[in-house]
C-alpha cells in the first residue's frame, strides 16, 4: 500500500499540470453533481489541511517571493471552497445531513447550542472581513503601489551596482527576476485579496440561504415542527459555516503574513524567528514589562501564580539578553568603524576586497587621510559623478577609496588596476594656479608645484587668495575636478555591451517598435560601438529617442565612423547648446580657407582619412599656440569632412582642445564667433580672415 502511495505521489509531481486541471475540474463538477457525504467528508478534511498548509508556508517564508504563486493559490482555494459549500448545501437542503465534520461542528465544537455557534460564526466572519481581510486588502494596494514606483530606482541600482563591478551578470539577472515577481506579486495580491472577502460575505449569505431554506423545507416538505426545523437546520447551516470560515481565515492570516513581511535581502529566517529575536533583542523592554507584570501579580482577584511565572520568564528572557549584549560588544567598534566609512580602508585589511573589485580607485596616500574630512571628499566625489551621469544620460560606477599606508603624500585616480592620473600633494595646503607677481604682491609665500603657473600655498593663506582673485583648490575640491574631468575623458570605458542592453531596455517600455527597428537596423554589438564613439566625444545620451530614430534613418548598410557623423548631426541642438553661452554664441577657433582646402584635399587622396605628417604637424603647431594662449580650453569648428581626421589628430597629438566640431553641427538658432583663425603660418588667406568678424590670425 505504502509503495503504491509513493508510486502516485512520484507521477503527481512529475505531473502538477495535470494535478490542477483535475481540481479545477473536480471543482466544477461539485457545482453541478451531487456528492455522497462520505466524499464531502474527504473534501472537507482536504481544504482544512491544505488552509493549514498555506498558513504554515507563510510563516517559514525568508521573502515574500518565494510564495509567489499565493494569489493564484487564493484564487483556486476560493473556488473549491465556494463549490464545497453548494454541495454541502445542497445536502443539508435534501437530505438533512451533510457528513460527519459538518455534523461534528455542528454539536461538538459549539456543544450543540445554536446561538453559540451563531455568535462564533459572526465573531470570525466579521474579524476576517473587517480586521484582517481589509487591512491585508489595504497594505497590498500600497505595496503594489510602492513596489511599481520604486521599480526604476531599484533597476537603476542593480545596473550601477552590475557597471561598478560590486555584482556578476548572472547576481544581476537574478536580482532583475526578483524585481519583476516581486513587483507581479504584490500587484496579484492587490487583486487577489478582493477574493477572500467576497469569500467572507458570500459565506454570510450561504448562512442566510441554509437558515431560511432548512426552516421552509422542514416544516412544509418533511412536516417537522418549528423548533425541531429550527434545531436541525441551524446547526447544520451553523456547523457548515463554520467548516467554510475556518479555512477562509487561515487563508486570509496567511495572504497577511505575506503582504506585511518586511523584505529584507539578507533574512534568513522565518517570520517565528524574525519576532522572537527582535522582540527579545531589548533587554531594558524585556525587564520593565517583567517589572510591570510582577506588579500586576498584586493586584486584588489577579491570579498571581499566572502573573508571577509570566514576569519570571520575562525576566530571564532580559538577563539572556544582557549577556548576549556583552558577549558582542567587543567586536562593536571595528563594525562600528566599517559602517561609518565603509569605501575609505586600507590596502592591508581583508575589509577592502569588496571595495578593490571596483573598476575606479582613487588610492590615497595614508598621510593624507589623517588631514583631511573624509565627509567633505565623499561628497564632492559623488557630486562630480552626478554632475557627469546628468550630462551625458550615463550611469558610471562610484570610486571606490583606498589607503595606502605605503604612499607618501600623494594620490592617483586608477581603472581597471591601470594608472591614469596623480601627483604629489604635501599635507595642509592649496594648490593655486596664477604669477608669482601677484602672489609676491600679496606677500602669499609659496613654492613651486611642479607645472608652470602653479603653487603650493599654506591653507591658513586661503583668506589672502581670496583677497587677490587667484584661483585655488584644496584636495578634496582638487579630487572632485579631477574625477570629473576622468569621468568625462573615460566614459566610453563605462558603456558596454550590457549598459548599451540597459538603456536599450529602459527606451524599449516607452518606443517599443523604435527600439526593435533601430535593432534590425544596427545590431546590439554595433549600436553600443556607436554608443561609445558618441560618449567618448561627450555627446549627451539623453536623448537617446533622437540618437535611435538616427539610427534607423542611417544605420542599414553605413559604416560605424560615418554612423556616427550623421548621428552627431541628429544632436546637433545638443552639441551647440553645450558649447553656447547664455546668448546662444559659440566661439570657437576656425581653420583658414587655405589650410582647410589642403588638408580636405589630402584626406580624401590619403588612406583611411588620415592627414599626412607634414600638414598635421603644421596643424598642430597652430593649434597648440592658440591654446597656450586662450584663458580656457577653446573649441575647434571644421569642415564636416575634415573633423573625424581632426578629431583622432588632436587626441593623439594636442590635449588642449575642448573638442572638435564640424559646421553641420551647429544649429541654426546658434551662431558661431570665430574667435581666431587658425592659418598654419603662410597658408594664412586675409580675405577670409575679414570675413569671419572679431577673429585674428594665428
Amino acid at each position: 500500500m505504502l509503495e503504491r502511495l509513493s508510486g502516485f505521489a512520484q507521477v503527481a509531481a512529475r505531473r502538477t499540470d495535470i494535478i490542477i486541471a483535475l481540481f479545477m475540474i473536480m471543482a466544477v463538477v461539485m457545482l453541478v453533481v451531487p456528492l455522497p457525504t462520505a466524499l464531502i467528508d474527504v473534501l472537507i478534511a482536504i481544504n482544512i489541511a491544505f488552509s493549514l498548509l498555506i498558513l504554515v508556508v507563510a510563516f517559514y517564508l525568508t521573502n515574500p517571493v518565494e510564495l509567489s504563486a499565493l494569489p493564484p493559490l487564493i484564487l483556486l482555494s476560493t473556488l473549491f471552497r465556494l463549490a464545497l459549500a453548494i454541495s454541502t448545501t445542497r445536502l443539508i437542503l435534501v437530505q438533512g445531513n451533510a457528513g460527519h465534520i459538518v455534523k461534528a461542528f455542528g454539536e461538538f465544537v459549539i456543544a450543540g447550542e445554536v446561538v453559540i455557534g451563531l455568535v462564533i460564526f459572526l465573531i470570525i466572519t466579521t474579524a476576517q472581513f473587517v480586521v484582517i481581510t481589509k487591512g491585508s486588502e489595504r497594505v497590498a494596494e500600497v505595496a503594489a503601489r510602492f513596489s511599481l514606483d520604486a521599480m526604476p530606482g531599484k533597476q537603476m541600482s542593480i545596473d550601477n551596482d552590475l557597471r561598478s563591478g560590486d555584482i556578476d551578470a548572472q547576481e544581476a539577472r537574478r536580482r532583475r527576476a526578483d524585481l519583476q515577481r516581486e513587483s507581479q506579486l504584490f500587484g496579484a495580491m492587490d487583486g487577489a485579496m478582493k477574493f477572500v472577502k467576497g469569500d467572507a460575505i458570500a459565506g454570510l449569505v450561504i448562512l442566510a440561504v441554509n437558515l431560511l431554506g432548512g426552516l421552509l423545507i422542514g416544516m412544509l416538505e418533511r412536516g417537522l415542527s418549528l423548533a425541531e426545523a429550527a434545531h436541525l437546520y441551524t446547526l447544520l447551516s451553523v456547523g457548515d459555516g463554520l467548516i467554510a470560515q475556518l479555512p477562509a481565515l487561515l487563508i486570509s492570516v496567511a495572504a497577511g503574513v505575506v503582504v506585511t513581511r518586511v523584505r529584507n535581502e539578507a533574512a534568513t529566517t522565518s517570520l517565528g524567528g524574525e519576532i522572537f529575536q527582535q522582540l527579545g533583542a531589548s533587554r531594558s523592554a524585556l525587564l520593565l514589562t517583567a517589572a510591570v507584570t510582577l506588579a500586576l501579580a498584586a493586584v486584588p482577584g489577579f491570579p498571581s501564580l499566572v502573573f508571577l511565572v509570566l514576569a519570571a520568564i520575562l525576566g530571564a528572557c532580559g538577563y539572556a539578553a544582557g549577556r548576549r549584549a556583552r558577549a558582542v560588544a567587543p567586536s562593536v567598534p571595528a563594525a562600528a568603524v566599517e559602517v561609518e566609512d565603509p569605501a575609505l580602508v586600507d590596502v592591508e585589511e581583508p575589509a577592502a576586497a569588496e571595495d578593490l573589485q571596483g573598476r575606479l580607485r582613487l588610492r590615497l596616500a595614508g598621510g593624507l587621510d589623517a588631514a583631511m574630512d573624509r565627509a567633505a571628499l565623499r561628497q564632492r566625489l559623488e557630486a562630480a559623478r552626478f554632475s557627469v551621469q546628468e550630462q551625458l544620460g550615463l550611469a558610471l560606477p562610484r570610486c571606490g577609496l583606498v589607503r595606502d599606508p605605503a604612499a607618501v603624500d600623494a594620490y592617483g585616480f586608477e581603472l581597471d588596476e591601470v594608472p591614469l592620473d596623480g601627483r604629489a600633494w604635501p599635507s595642509g595646503v592649496l594648490l593655486v594656479r596664477g604669477d608669482a607677481e601677484r602672489l609676491a604682491l600679496f606677500e602669499i609665500p609659496a613654492e613651486a608645484a611642479g607645472e608652470a603657473g602653479t603653487f603650493w600655498v599654506a591653507a591658513e593663506h586661503g583668506s589672502l587668495l581670496d583677497a587677490a582673485e587667484l584661483a585655488h583648490w584644496s584636495l578634496p575640491d582638487w579630487l572632485a575636478e579631477g574625477l570629473r574631468r576622468l569621468y568625462q575623458e573615460q566614459a566610453a570605458e563605462f558603456l558596454g555591451l550590457q549598459e548599451t542592453q540597459a538603456l536599450v531596455a529602459a527606451m524599449e517600455q516607452d518606443y517599443g517598435e523604435l527600439v526593435r527597428e533601430a535593432l534590425r537596423c544596427v545590431p546590439l554589438p554595433r549600436l553600443a560601438e556607436t554608443l561609445r564613439l558618441l560618449v567618448a566625444e561627450g555627446v549627451s545620451l539623453r536623448n537617446l529617442r533622437g540618437v535611435l530614430e538616427g539610427v534607423v534613418k542611417s544605420g542599414a548598410g553605413t559604416e560605424t565612423p560615418l554612423l556616427v557623423e550623421r548621428l552627431r548631426r541628429t544632436q546637433a541642438r545638443q552639441i551647440s547648446h553645450r558649447h553656447a553661452d547664455p546668448e546662444r554664441l559659440i566661439s570657437a577657433l576656425v581653420l583658414a580657407p587655405a589650410l582647410e582646402e589642403r588638408l580636405l584635399a589630402a584626406v580624401r587622396r590619403g588612406p583611411g582619412e588620415q592627414i599626412p605628417s607634414e600638414l598635421a604637424d603644421v596643424l598642430v603647431e597652430a593649434l597648440a599656440s592658440c591654446c597656450r594662449e586662450a584663458n580656457r580650453p577653446p573649441l575647434l569648428v571644421v569642415h564636416p569632412g575634415l573633423r573625424p581626421a581632426v578629431r583622432r589628430l588632436a587626441r593623439q597629438r594636442l590635449r588642449g582642445l575642448r573638442a572638435v566640431l564640424s559646421f553641420a553641427e551647429i544649429a541654426d538658432d546658434y551662431r558661431l564667433h570665430a574667435a581666431r583663425v587658425v592659418a598654419g603660418g603662410e597658408l594664412q588667406e586675409p580675405r577670409r580672415a575679414r570675413a569671419l568678424a572679431g577673429a585674428s590670425p594665428v
